[in-house]
């Protein structure tokens, strides 16, 4: 995959010249990272048949605004001497120390002098962290009033001397986002063997991977003279887009696996599977159009969709196997997916029967009923009844949160039946009850969530609000980055200009970013489920094949072939686990894991990402690579996420590459 040359190991060898007589290179890793010891060497090489003398000097600059950076880099030793015999070559070496906190791009610059004549050659190098990720979120809720104290005290660390502050965003909407989210991974990552369980799992994930319903991570654009300028500082938008298709497609094919010949889902044939049924193939109409980017998912939710009509089909036309709620929710899964499948005469018959029945049913019928019509475009005089008395009927204390989501529904599709008030007191309490009801089944979590999101997603406001004295532009479904140095102290006192029309309840979030030290991580932000470990083995070289366990500080050498090694275990199965492992500037990586499918991250790290499932069989990847650069190196940081706000990590081992064999 990657050539490195038997003679020289280091990975940027290029000559530069102006005069036949001499050419000179710079020999340099790939990267820096923060806290490293480096020498950065430079190579002259004398064509001529005589002696030649001068002097060299190392200039580092920071590559975007061009100033110097040779007191951050500890460039001790800027100018050197150098004699070159005929027909020969020297190195002169430069030793710096990477500073912390600095993770900008640098240009590295030899300069070389000669009798008369001068002459250069430059590299650039990315600087990235030594440090752990961290994004932690606090909520809040606004609770009626414009003005809001927030307190950052477990936030803003910034005294303490592990951590480096990177972003801090503001997130506000009229739905609890956030809360809405977290509840979608959780289920997502939980492990549970049923149908209905695998169809939430095909429905969560579409959800969060919509973007008109999902708060993207914090990015900071380059600035001319910002010491945090490297973009794409967070590790989520590289998930956002790689976790979409192995989530969807994993249940989809485990749910496959759990049909049957009949397209039923389950083995009995009894009212629970029938409306269970129902249910599945509701989720699966609802993954269909959120994945309407996504051809060949949707082919594969068409298939599993048919033959469960035929097998509901079979079931409905049992009367002993269905009861009037069942045969309600039949019609208003088969109402949802008619893309598939149009209606049939008993289909047609049986929304008669119950539309002449509409007064005697439940609640919470009547609101599934008129979501049944109003997929079928059927708004006539029973729908808009029930509508009435659903506006007059409401109670929030008493209504379930199903029934919340399914009204919901008929307002957005029919917001003219409804008044600004009504629509705005509903959005906030049936936001208050999803936040309230933590015990709230999985699938009313799903289809609320759904709702919300949606609603939210097609009734976008756009807000300012004044925070610690300072003017923002808020659009709602949307972060606004707001800049660390105006938020040093707490607390964040905020002053909202709310629109008119949009109700008095609004919640939002500080989504904090910053880099910390792996050994003072706080307990509570490491996943305690997932085990991570990293290992560094060298190749004994008068043994074939045997690797020998690398001791922090030992000494290497350049050519060295070194083995790294990285061990994952967790308490329960984790699908779809994101690894990241940064491996040490000092490295060249020529062979990766195999089977493993694998993203480069460009963000504030150097290194690889490894999608995989996590189980209680512990789990080891491996790869390998040449040391190229002398000096003293971090071994990079591994990490394990779950979640946003749920990792494991390992701490980086010291490695020591002597200058010289």
């Amino acid at each position: 995959m990657l050539n490195i040359t038997a003679s020289y190991a280091y990975p940027f060898f290029k000559w530069h010249s102006e005069d036949p007589k001499i050419k000179i290179s710079l020999l340099t890793p790939e990267f820096l990272r923060e806290g490293d010891k480096v020498f950065i060497v430079g190579k002259i090489k004398n064509t001529s048949n005589i002696e030649l003398t001068g002097q060299t000097q190392l200039q580092i600059t920071n590559y975007l605004s061009g100033t110097s950076v040779d007191g951050w880099f500890t460039n001790s030793f800027p100018v050197q001497y150098f004699t070159v015999p005929a027909n020969d070559s020297v190195l002169v070496h430069f030793p710096i120390q990477v500073p912390y906190s600095f993770y900008n791009t640098v240009k590295s610059t030899l300069f070389i002098k000669y009798n008369q004549y001068t002459d250069s050659t430059a590299t650039i190098l990315p600087v990235y962290t030594n440090r752990a990720f961290i994004q932690q979120t606090l909520l809040y809720n606004f609770q009626q009033k414009n003005n809001y104290t927030a307190n950052l005290d477990s936030l803003l660390q910034i005294s303490n001397e592990s951590i480096s502050p990177i972003a801090l965003a503001i997130g506000l909407n009229r739905i609890p986002y956030y809360a809405i989210q977290k509840r979608l991974k959780e289920l997502i990552s939980s492990n549970r063997e049923q149908p209905i369980d695998k169809a939430l799992q095909i429905v969560a994930g579409s959800l969060l991977n919509r973007k008109e319903t999902f708060i993207s991570s914090i990015t900071t654009e380059k600035k001319q003279e910002s010491q945090f300028s490297v973009t794409n500082l967070g590790h989520f938008d590289t998930i956002q887009k790689n976790i979409q298709h192995p989530l969807t497609d994993y249940y989809l094919r485990e749910l496959r696996l759990l049909q049957q010949p009949n397209g039923s889902f389950y083995k009995d044939n009894n009212a629970t599977t029938t409306l269970l049924n129902a249910k599945i193939l509701y989720l699966l109409a609802c993954s269909y159009s959120l994945n309407h980017h996504h051809h060949n998912i949707q082919q594969s939710i068409t298939n599993l969709i048919q033959p469960g009509i035929n097998g509901l089909n079979q079931q409905f036309s049992n009367p002993s196997a269905t009861n009037t709620f069942t045969s309600l929710y039949c019609l208003f899964s088969k109402a949802t997916f008619q893309f598939v499948t149009k209606f049939s005469n008993t289909d047609s018959l049986q929304l008669q029967f119950l539309k002449q029945k509409a007064s005697n049913l439940s609640f919470h019928e009547q609101a599934l009923l008129a979501v049944t019509l109003q997929q079928c475009n059927d708004t006539d005089v029973v729908f808009k009844t029930i509508i009435k008395r659903l506006i007059t009927k409401t109670n929030f204390g008493e209504t379930n949160t199903l029934t919340h989501a399914y009204i919901l529904q008929l307002i957005q599709k029919n917001p003219a039946l409804f008044s600004t008030n009504f629509i705005n007191t509903y959005l906030q309490n049936i936001s208050n009850n999803f936040l309230k009801s933590a015990s709230v089944d999985r699938f009313s979590t799903v289809i609320t969530g759904a709702s919300l999101l949606s609603f939210a997603a097609n009734n976008p406001f756009n807000i300012t609000a004044n925070i610690n004295n300072t003017a923002f532009a808020f659009r709602e479904n949307s972060i606004q980055e707001i800049p660390i140095q105006q938020l040093e102290n707490s607390p964040v006192k905020m002053q909202l200009n709310l629109p008119t029309k949009s109700g008095n309840d609004w919640y939002g979030n500080f989504q904090w970013q910053y880099l910390q030290n792996v050994d003072n991580i706080p307990g509570k932000l490491t996943n305690q489920a997932i085990k991570i470990s990293k290992k560094f083995f060298v190749k004994n070289p008068s043994k074939e094949n045997i690797w020998e366990t690398y001791q922090s500080k030992e000494t290497l050498h350049i050519g060295d072939t070194v083995m790294i090694e990285i061990g994952v275990q967790s308490n329960h199965t984790i699908t779809n686990c994101l690894l990241t492992d940064n491996f040490p500037s000092c490295i060249k990586i020529y062979r990766l894991a195999s089977n493993i499918e694998t993203h480069t991250n460009s963000g504030i790290y150097s290194g690889f990402q490894y999608k995989l499932n996590v189980t209680s069989t512990k789990q080891i990847i491996r790869y390998y690579g040449i040391i190229t650069t002398p000096g003293q190196f971090s071994g990079g940081i591994a990490t394990i996420q779950e979640d946003e706000e749920k990792m494991s990590y390992a701490a980086p081992t010291l490695i020591q590459v002597a200058e010289h064999k």
